[in-house]
């Protein structure tokens, strides 16, 4: 297939754009992801300390959340594999499992199976 030089020209310009463009927003996102893991870490320290405070002053212990950066891959399909799934398995696997309900609709794990 055979282009005019004119046309050659204008996509490698757009190609040269495109990367220019692609190269800062990766520069951002390092950045940003520098600026987060201070502030998870600051904030994590901030919740510690007013527990500890807390606990000081009036000697309640109160439990403290620990925030933790999010899931990180390179492959977004891997994602899929480290949440939890939510699917109706069917009865019969189910039974294989030692999953079952209970005459009331209450979940019962049978266990030794």
């Amino acid at each position: 297939m055979w282009m005019s030089k004119a046309v050659y020209t204008d996509q490698h310009d757009r190609l040269v754009k495109a990367e220019a463009i692609v190269q800062s927003v990766q520069i951002h996102n390092a950045a940003l992801h520098t600026t987060m893991d201070w502030m998870r870490l600051r904030l994590n320290q901030l919740e510690h300390e007013r527990a500890q405070l807390i606990q000081n002053y009036m000697g309640v212990k109160i439990s403290v959340p620990n925030i933790e950066p999010s899931i990180s891959t390179d492959n977004p399909a891997d994602l899929f594999n480290q949440v939890p799934s939510y699917e109706d398995v069917g009865d019969t696997e189910a039974e294989r499992m030692g999953i079952g309900w209970d005459n009331d609709g209450q979940f019962v794990a049978k266990v030794g199976k």
